[in-house]
């Protein structure tokens, strides 16, 4: 059984996930932050959580903004 190159298969990898992020539109990115934010909010763990970890998203990434203010507001 052959396996691929580790560094050939990541660097492969890596360029696939390239290739999708640049086909994100900040539109895009903003409406996939609010559904995640509308699904994490219902959650049990959400309403248990005492603390919680958040980034502040780039422009080339999904929105945090609505969950960022979200966890503010709670």
């Amino acid at each position: 059984m052959m396996t691929a190159d580790p560094p050939t298969e990541k660097q492969r990898l890596r360029r696939a996930a390239i290739a999708l992020l640049e086909q994100v539109t900040p539109e895009l990115a903003h409406v996939v932050g609010i559904s995640i934010t509308e699904v994490l909010v219902q959650s049990v763990l959400w309403r248990a959580a005492s603390r919680i970890g958040l980034f502040v998203s780039r422009a080339d990434e999904v929105d945090t903004g609505p969950l960022l203010r979200r966890a503010f507001e709670d």
